[in-house]
């Protein structure tokens, strides 16, 4: 075996042999592999990967957090005694404050035990010392959460090494030094607070963003040797947090980056860890309009140009497409008005079900039958609505109530040459009863109000 793979190893490198594709799919979405398997068009392998195991808090483990007095660290705190710890220690540079004190009461009252602790978390004999009381009196070590950091802003050129030192000391030596006094227990979970400059930049936040990318490299290095990581690059928070305190989220929003309350950010931290595939994640919320107009940066550039054009190319695109086609319509004999038509609707069709443009569609064929599920269906009834001046919005049951390419092409032309009397093979034109699913609706909302729609169809048609 090493000898065949010393053979073929080099046809890999140069190119000259490639391996096969292959496509993933979790366990929770396997329906959708063996559907396209049963289609027989897939090339390689379809690989249904096992669920991971779920995150969950022992309430017989201790978990640690750094920087547990700031607002950042109190939110995690509240958090980890709602996922269910009871056995916290927090550690600060500086006694908690009167905010942080009030909080911790409350969780004290309630039965939590806390041990508080005011440490340096870049002096090792410091934390030693933390270890220790750890190992002496509380239930082992389970997480970690290193939310300490602090700020000392300033352009490039008048940084100096003890100004990158102040900001490097709880981020930078307090990861390395948490992560060698750990490296030996059986952690659930390791994660590190970064932050989204090391992802977009930060102009005046050289070291800031020197030591955020540092959390985001020791994820990787950690994940490498089969430890415990995931490094968060977060956004800004409103109400806590470095960009609050300092009043700066109205000017990170000019630049296109928002906020996010207390509440989204410890859902983005819930979604985070329950996937333990991550191990460097950004959670930002971010006008791409807005910051690609602003942003400068090469590693944005492909990422600039096509938000700048998608919208006009987009919008252009299917005007100019629906508008060419009416055109068209309006100028060829009744006759052919069909056979154009039904072209118009395989070819969406195809588009949605993503199949090639060759597939062979017959025109009888149900889309359910290759797999068109309630969003394609949406997607579908917006793409065939677009520039053709139908007499009234298309119905979100459209495809449901005409499933097959040919009902579908009956149907748009009998609204848009109004004749009098429906045609046959496509049934009867039923007119929405109430507005049709709006285009700008998310992907959730629309499927919950077609799926809504349909159940009150078929109430209709059972008599119920």
């Amino acid at each position: 075996i090493p000898q065949l793979f010393q053979q073929i190893m080099p046809g890999f490198e140069n190119g000259s042999l490639t391996p096969l594709p292959l496509k993933a799919y979790p366990a929770s979405d396997a329906a959708a592999a063996f559907r396209l398997m049963a289609m027989g068009r897939h090339t390689g392998k379809l690989v249904i990967i096992p669920e991971p195991q779920q995150f969950k808090i022992q309430q017989e483990a201790s978990y640690l957090v750094t920087g547990a007095f700031g607002g950042l660290g109190l939110e995690v705190v509240k958090w980890l005694v709602e996922q269910g710890a009871r056995h916290l220690v927090l550690l600060g540079h500086h006694a908690p404050k009167e905010r942080a004190q009030i909080t911790l009461q409350k969780l004290a009252e309630s039965g939590i035990e806390l041990n508080v602790m005011q440490a340096d978390v870049s002096q090792r004999e410091s934390m030693l010392d933390v270890f220790r009381q750890i190992k002496d009196s509380m239930p082992g070590l389970k997480g970690v959460f290193h939310t300490a950091g602090t700020l000392d802003d300033g352009v490039l050129a008048q940084q100096t090494w003890e100004r990158f030192s102040a900001v490097f000391a709880p981020k930078v030596q307090g990861a390395w030094i948490l992560h060698e006094l750990t490296m030996g227990m059986p952690l659930d979970f390791f994660v590190l607070y970064s932050s989204a400059v090391s992802l977009i930049g930060s102009a005046g936040q050289s070291n800031h963003v020197a030591a955020c990318t540092f959390l985001d490299m020791l994820a990787h290095y950690r994940r490498e040797r089969g430890l415990p990581a995931v490094s968060i690059g977060w956004g800004p928070w409103e109400e806590v947090g470095a960009a609050a305190e300092r009043e700066l989220l109205d000017r990170l929003e000019k630049r296109g980056i928002e906020s996010m309350s207390p509440a989204q950010g410890l859902e983005s931290l819930s979604k985070v860890m329950q996937s333990p595939h991550f191990t460097h994640v950004g959670v930002v919320p971010i006008n791409w309009s807005r910051f690609s107009s602003q942003s400068a940066s090469p590693f944005f550039t492909e990422l600039n140009k096509q938000t700048k054009t998608l919208k006009t190319t987009t919008s252009k695109d299917e005007s100019k497409h629906g508008n060419e086609l009416w055109d068209r319509l309006k100028n060829v004999p009744e006759s052919k008005r069909k056979n154009l038509l039904l072209g118009h609707v395989r070819e969406q069709a195809l588009k949605v079900l993503n199949l090639e443009a060759d597939f062979l569609l017959e025109q009888r064929q149900p889309l359910q039958e290759l797999g068109l599920d309630s969003l394609m269906a949406v997607e579908l009834r917006n793409l065939l609505g677009k520039g053709l001046p139908l007499s009234h919005t298309l119905p979100a049951t459209l495809v449901f109530d005409y499933p097959t390419p040919d009902a579908l092409t009956q149907y748009l032309i009998d609204d848009l040459f109004v004749k009098t009397e429906a045609s046959e093979s496509a049934g009867p034109i039923r007119k929405p009863a109430k507005p049709a699913i709006d285009s700008e609706l998310s992907d959730e909302e629309a499927e919950a109000m077609l799926l809504a729609e349909l159940d009150e169809l078929k109430q209709k048609k059972s008599g119920k």
